[in-house]
C-alpha cells in the first residue's frame, strides 16, 4: 500500500514534467544528463526509481500469497521465499521512502507555465462553478449542464463564454459571473506551491 502511494505520487509528478505541461519537475543537476538522444530532454531519475521499486513491492503481495498453500497445513517451502521477501521488502521500502523525501526537497516549479496553462485552461476550470450558480439561481440542472457544456466546447476566450452565459440566462449577470470566476482564479494562484510542498515535507 505505501509503495503503490510514493508510485501514484511520483507518476503524477511525471506527467506535470511531460513538455506540454511543464509545471513541476523533478531535480535536474546542471551535469547531468537526461536522454542519450535527445539533450533537451530532462529525465525524471528520481520518480522513475520510485515507480520501478514500487513494481518490486507489489509483485512481493503475489509471492506472499503464494505462500498460502503449503503441504498438509506445514512445510517449508516458505521459508525461502520469506527469507528474501522481508529483509528485501523493507529495505526497498526504506529507501523508497528516502527517495520520495528528496523528490519532495528538491522539486523544481514553473510558476509561469502554470500561469500560463491557466490562463489557456480558464474556461475548462470554471465550468463547475458556472454550473454551481446557475443552479442556485433556479436554472434547470440538465438544461444548465447542456448549455453550459455546448459552450465551451465553443469558447476558449473567458470574457465571450461568460457573456454568453449571462445573455442566455436572464436572471445571472455578467458581474455575478465575473465575480465568482475571479475569486476562484485568485484563490489558483494566490498560495504558491512552495508552500503546498513545504507543508507536505
Amino acid at each position: 500500500m505505501l509503495a503503490s502511494c510514493f508510485d501514484r505520487i511520483s507518476q503524477n509528478l511525471r506527467g506535470y514534467q511531460r513538455s506540454e505541461v511543464g509545471e513541476l519537475f523533478d531535480s535536474f543537476s546542471k551535469e547531468q544528463k537526461g536522454s542519450s538522444a535527445m539533450p533537451h530532454k530532462k529525465n525524471p531519475i528520481t520518480s522513475e526509481r520510485i515507480s520501478g521499486i514500487s513494481r518490486i513491492l507489489r509483485g512481493y503481495v503475489i509471492t506472499s500469497l503464494e505462500n498460502i498453500s503449503l503441504w498438509h497445513e506445514r512445510d517449508i517451502s516458505n521459508s525461502s521465499v520469506e527469507r528474501i521477501i522481508f529483509p528485501d521488502g523493507f529495505n526497498l521500502i526504506s529507501f523508497a521512502t528516502i527517495e520520495m523525501e528528496k523528490l519532495f526537497c528538491n522539486i523544481q516549479i514553473s510558476h509561469e507555465k502554470i500561469n500560463s496553462n491557466i490562463d489557456l485552461a480558464k474556461v475548462n476550470i470554471l465550468t463547475q462553478a458556472c454550473l454551481s450558480h446557475l443552479i442556485t439561481k433556479g436554472v434547470d440542472r440538465d438544461e444548465a449542464y447542456r448549455f453550459i457544456q455546448s459552450q465551451s466546447f465553443e469558447f476558449d476566450d473567458l470574457d465571450t463564454y461568460l457573456t454568453t452565459l449571462s445573455k442566455n440566462f436572464e436572471d445571472v449577470s455578467i458581474e455575478e459571473l465575473k465575480s465568482i470566476t475571479n475569486e476562484i482564479l485568485s484563490e489558483k494562484t494566490n498560495e504558491t506551491f512552495e508552500e503546498k510542498i513545504n507543508s507536505i515535507v
